[in-house]
């Protein structure tokens, strides 16, 4: 099979929901294929956030800058394994040696518009007032949750587009060396293409995201990295020419 960089430049393509299907399962092929090694990398990079949430200021300021630097190594690492190749941890760090500033630029555009939409939403007294909850009366904490969930909702609204553009970024960055720009706009096209395979999805991804949860939480060692994966199933299909769902095949 030839790296996706070796394509011209990606077109996009519409799906069925039935290929949204096929994404989950293709990436949990990938997964499967060295489920030790996939654990290994999901709990070095929690380790890792972990880490960088300790330090004040600049662990968060780093953590908004390295977003998508991690999620570009890991379209690599799934690149690998689709092409035969053994998974291997280094992948989780392989976006520093891969068009590492645009990575970053996309987090920073990300980082800062995600920051944007919630300071239009919640206000410095919603956050006070979720810190003091169990200080407010029953009425009052009912009243509080009902406007919190309103907010919420409408900030996931507004960061839809926001997940659009950010959704295969990562994947035409590392594989088409896209300007950050063209790749959100690209990946906006590709969402928007195909509304009904990715309500699907997400709607089997957030069932599978809220299952890992109940084992105290050691299901997202799994969930993680066929999500991961599955995105990078959802790429090939949607932007390459060839290798496309309905004719790929992997076996792990």
């Amino acid at each position: 099979m030839n790296n996706p960089s070796q394509h011209e430049q990606p077109s996009v393509k519409a799906r069925t929901m039935a290929d949204a299907l096929k994404w989950v399962s293709g990436g949990f092929a990938l997964f499967k294929s060295d489920v030790g090694t996939w654990v290994k990398t999901i709990v070095v990079g929690f380790c890792i956030m972990i880490a960088m949430g300790m330090i004040p200021v600049l662990g968060s300021v780093a953590s908004m800058l390295l977003t998508y630097v991690w999620i570009g190594g890991l379209m690599l690492g799934c690149h690998a394994v689709y092409e035969g190749k053994s998974f291997d941890i280094k992948y989780l760090f392989a976006g520093f040696n891969t068009n590492l500033l645009k990575l970053v630029q996309l987090s920073v555009i990300t980082g800062l518009a995600s920051l944007f939409v919630m300071s239009l939403v919640f206000s410095p007294e919603n956050y006070e007032a979720a810190l003091n909850i169990e200080q407010l009366s029953q009425a009052e904490a009912e009243a509080f949750m009902q406007d919190f969930l309103v907010k919420f909702l409408f900030v996931m609204l507004l960061m839809l587009p926001l997940i659009m553009a950010s959704w295969f970024a990562p994947a035409l960055i590392v594989f088409h060396n896209m300007s950050v720009f063209s790749a959100m706009r690209a990946s906006i096209d590709a969402c928007a293409k195909n509304v009904m395979p990715f309500l699907l999805y997400g709607l089997v991804t957030t069932a599978m995201y809220i299952a890992a949860l109940i084992p105290l939480f050691l299901g997202l060692l799994v969930v993680l990295p066929v999500i991961v994966a599955s995105i990078y199933m959802s790429y090939r299909d949607i932007f390459l020419t060839s290798d496309s769902a309905h004719s790929m095949s992997f076996e792990a």
